[in-house]
């Protein structure tokens, strides 16, 4: 595929999205040049930012999520063993401590060759909300409190 055909399908995806958005009726931020969309909304008990992206350059529809907290430093050992168990969990995404002490999660598909709907957004945005709502709350606790090995692997595996 070319150049201007990929970047035609992009925007046909991006296009896509935002009639998704529309007709939820979310409340959403355009960030037209980056063929994005930023939105958020509230978990069971913590408040979701997500974020949706056609990467024209790699042909994938990106998903990701920025957890509302920072991990405090005495307890970056503790949480990345954390994610490694919630990643363990996840049947697809996986979740990440970032360089600022931010936990993010990230789900991602590939658009080469196939046809797109509205339905697969609907499908990345409920898995990308239902998987980070399910562990936000436990990266929290993990975050800021000393716990063992074994409190960490029961508290993240537990359903």
């Amino acid at each position: 595929m070319g150049e201007i055909e990929n970047m035609e399908l992009a925007q046909e995806l991006y296009e896509t999205m935002c009639n998704f958005m529309d007709k939820k009726g979310f409340v959403y931020d355009k960030v037209e040049k980056d063929l994005m969309v930023v939105t958020g909304g509230k978990g069971e008990d913590l408040p979701i930012l997500l974020s949706m992206q056609v990467n024209k350059d790699i042909n994938q529809i990106m998903a990701m999520s920025i957890m509302p907290f920072s991990v405090k430093d005495e307890y970056l050992v503790q949480t990345a063993t954390a994610i490694a168990y919630a990643n363990y969990e996840c049947v697809m995404g996986q979740f990440a401590l970032h360089k600022d002490n931010k936990i993010i999660f990230t789900l991602s598909t590939a658009y080469n060759d196939c046809i797109i709907g509205e339905d697969m957004f609907d499908y990345l945005f409920r898995a990308i909300v239902t998987i980070v709502d399910r562990f936000n709350d436990k990266f929290v606790i993990v975050a800021n409190n000393k716990l063992s090995l074994e409190q960490i692997k029961d508290l993240i595996c537990q359903k």
